[in-house]
């Protein structure tokens, strides 16, 4: 199993009943020209979590490790996994601490104000659901049949 995105994406960890263990960043550059060797992946295991402040902040270092100024990237990617239920694991002998309690329980408002407002209703500051001149081109996109359900496409037989 894989969730795709970690942020204000769907299917939400939360929402699945699951936390990660790892995260990988990838970066891809264009398949031709002077910089097709220069993609990189890096990848961070941890103690599961659902934590958006942690798989943020694990995201965002494996990203300043991977990045290089000068090189044209196309893609990106975070991809979660060694995913397993809530719940499913030994508690840390040592405890928490209050920081951790308090993350967790801002990360399980984050949650329910998007379950009960919509999904991206909140998000992380770094996370902008806006318009952008950077932002992905959305009109050559191909349909997701396979993925989302709403675009399969409807056949009547007479």
């Amino acid at each position: 199993k894989r969730a795709s995105k970690t942020m204000g994406a769907k299917p939400d960890l939360e929402i699945m009943g699951l936390q990660a263990q790892t995260l990988r960043v990838m970066l891809g550059t264009s398949r031709h020209g002077d910089y097709m060797l220069h993609g990189a992946s890096m990848e961070s295991s941890f103690s599961p979590t659902k934590d958006l402040f942690t798989l943020e902040k694990v995201a965002l270092d494996l990203l300043a490790q991977c990045f290089k100024r000068d090189v044209p990237y196309k893609k990106a990617g975070v991809i979660l996994s060694g995913l397993v239920q809530i719940g499913g694991q030994t508690e840390s002998l040592f405890g928490v601490n209050q920081n951790e309690v308090d993350r967790k329980a801002l990360s399980q408002t984050l949650y329910e104000i998007n379950r009960k407002l919509g999904t991206d209703s909140l998000q992380l500051g770094r996370v902008s659901s806006g318009v952008s001149s950077w932002g992905v081109r959305k009109d050559l996109l191909s349909p997701a049949y396979t993925t989302n359900w709403s675009q399969l496409k409807t056949v009547l037989a007479k």
